[in-house]
């Protein structure tokens, strides 16, 4: 069983704080990777879930014995990533290729539309009117 689905058969609260990692990686390979994303988690929240907050003690634990300063620093908040990238809204992603490879239609995600019955021109203007408000 993968681990997301282990994770929420052992605490099912823990769904509402899983969210899709997507690298460059995932995003080319069409691989799922998940995060717990505790950004807006609250003290009950995670008090309510014990194997979240092992994994959080874990982060608080190997940030605490780094070497490096801003690591020991980021310590004091061990349920949020050290560097947040995640826009707020809706975003459009490109991959950045190393070699070669043609561009597939799934491989753009863009809110209303659908690269396999749409052109690209289209949803970039779908794209830019949805990000004009």
């Amino acid at each position: 069983m993968p681990e997301k689905a282990e994770l929420i058969k052992a605490e099912p609260g823990t769904a509402k704080f899983l969210r899709r990692f997507t690298g460059s990686e995932e995003f080319i390979n069409g691989n799922m990777r998940w995060c717990l994303w505790l950004v807006n988690a609250s003290p009950a929240d995670l008090r309510s879930l014990p194997k979240v907050m092992e994994r959080v003690e874990r982060v608080k634990e190997f940030r605490r014995k780094s070497t490096a300063e801003p690591t020991r620093k980021a310590a004091k908040t061990p349920t949020l990533f050290f560097y947040i990238s995640q826009p707020a809204t809706d975003y459009i992603s490109f991959p950045k290729f190393r070699q070669r490879t043609p561009i597939h239609p799934d491989w753009f995600r863009i809110k209303g539309c659908d690269l396999r019955k749409h052109k690209l021109s289209h949803c970039f203007k779908q794209f830019l009117l949805l990000s004009a408000f």
